[in-house]
């Protein structure tokens, strides 16, 4: 009896109908294409024809482009002909278009140390969204995994232990904790007066020296200019000392005056149009 029942659901399984799905690996998209309402058959067709040309030409990363229109035999997610299903299969990535190997795997296989000390800045802003910028961190920053950190590109295993790490971030709270407990978190406070003084001082100098105008310029700013300096932050000095370099040799001056530092920006221009 068990082994009738058994031939006999065979034979039913093997009328049912079925539907083709195409492997997706990770990278892949599975895109919704849409026509009006009351769109044919062959006008839906033509349709998304177009829109896989047009996805091809401008994606050479794309490696086959699989569509489905309407429901399947099994209908578990029936559709109209107006909907449409792209499953789109993508190149490996060493083959995409201006592909490279990341900053680490050029740095261990192009440089000369084996303990290269990388610089990350402004951790916090790393963007917060369904791909974590932050993921190969949790990698890199655990002595064990490192030692077999796989480059996307390369796919080659490379040793990245002993890779020295330092990133400055001006909001810790912004952080992950998993990557935060992989560090060793240094505050560093906001300078005070003498200390913006003298980073003023610093970029005024830099600036002076790069450039040959520069040289007609005094090797420090006076005492009136150096405390409209103090007032701005560090970040926005550079830019508010090469500006008043220009404002003073505009007027034919070879010194920059308190009234040459403005901390405020320039508008933006109205836009024409819409």
């Amino acid at each position: 009896l068990a082994l009738g029942l058994f031939v006999m659901v065979l034979l039913v399984f093997s009328t049912l109908g079925g539907e083709f799905i195409p492997t997706l690996d990770e990278g892949d998209l599975a895109i919704d294409l849409r026509t009006p309402p009351g769109t044919s058959l062959t006008k839906t067709v033509e349709e998304i024809l177009k829109a896989q040309k047009a996805l091809r030409q401008h994606f050479p990363e794309i490696q086959q482009i699989v569509g489905r229109i309407g429901a399947s035999e099994i209908p578990t997610d029936p559709m109209p002909i107006e909907m449409t299903d792209q499953m789109i299969n993508m190149k490996d990535i060493s083959q995409w278009k201006n592909a490279k190997p990341g900053k680490v795997f050029e740095t261990l296989v192009g440089g000369h140390y084996a303990n290269p000390v990388l610089v990350v800045d402004e951790l916090d802003k790393a963007g917060h969204n369904e791909y974590d910028p932050l993921g190969a961190m949790y990698t890199l920053l655990e002595h064990d995994t490192a030692r077999e950190f796989v480059d996307e590109f390369a796919e080659v295993p490379v040793d990245a232990a002993d890779v020295i790490w330092i990133a400055t971030a001006n909001d810790e709270g912004a952080i992950p904790e998993p990557i935060l407990s992989r560090m060793n978190v240094f505050e560093v406070p906001a300078p005070d007066e003498t200390g913006v003084i003298q980073i003023a001082r610093s970029i005024y100098r830099e600036i002076r020296n790069s450039h040959d105008w520069g040289r007609t310029f005094p090797e420090e700013p006076g005492e009136a200019t150096m405390a409209r300096l103090a007032e701005l932050s560090p970040r926005d000095m550079r830019r508010v000392i090469f500006n008043a370099f220009g404002a003073a040799k505009l007027e034919g001056r070879d010194v920059i005056e308190a009234h040459d530092i403005s901390g405020r920006r320039a508008g933006r221009r109205q836009r024409m149009g819409f």
